[in-house]
């Protein structure tokens, strides 16, 4: 299942702090509140300019920091197919994935703010222009959950692995 989209680009240690900065979180801030806000202090027009099967891309440790399940719900809820960094933050990696959002470790040196992306998570491969980036694929067990949306809609699904 191969996923198409423009990228939005990032650089390395992007913190959840700074994805959704507390700065803009009142008390009872609701999930359109915190995706109009997403990733504000690095680019103010990323919510508006996120478009459905867009891209993020980092360098390292993209998702530093916090445990915040939102931070990954949010991207989803924005649009965003999958994340592709060098590194993440091993709390958000797993919140995304239990989130039904795709996180790739992969090689994001070629990969530049504007280019269009086609990424193929089964498959284990990401093609911007004439660069094919390879990656470990993910295994179906995983990756039936991702396409479910997620740990909990795949578990009231199936019922279990």
């Amino acid at each position: 299942m191969a996923m198409r989209g423009r990228v939005h680009r990032f650089g390395d240690d992007i913190s959840t702090d700074v994805h959704l900065s507390v700065k803009y979180r009142p008390p009872r801030t609701t999930l359109e509140e915190l995706k109009r806000d997403a990733f504000r202090e690095l680019d103010p027009d990323f919510s508006a300019n996120v478009q459905p099967g867009d891209v993020v891309v980092a360098g390292e440790n993209f998702g530093l920091v916090s445990s915040r399940q939102d931070a990954a719900v949010v991207l989803r809820d924005l649009g965003v197919s999958c994340v592709l960094a060098r590194s993440f933050g091993h709390m958000f990696y797993r919140n995304a994935i239990n989130s039904g959002l795709p996180v790739i470790a992969c090689d994001t040196d070629a990969i530049r703010a504007g280019d269009e992306i086609e990424v193929d998570p089964v498959k284990g491969e990401a093609r911007v222009g004439d660069e094919t980036i390879t990656f470990t694929p993910f295994p179906d067990g995983l990756w039936a959950m991702i396409e479910a949306g997620g740990l909990v809609p795949y578990l009231q699904a199936k019922g279990d692995f």
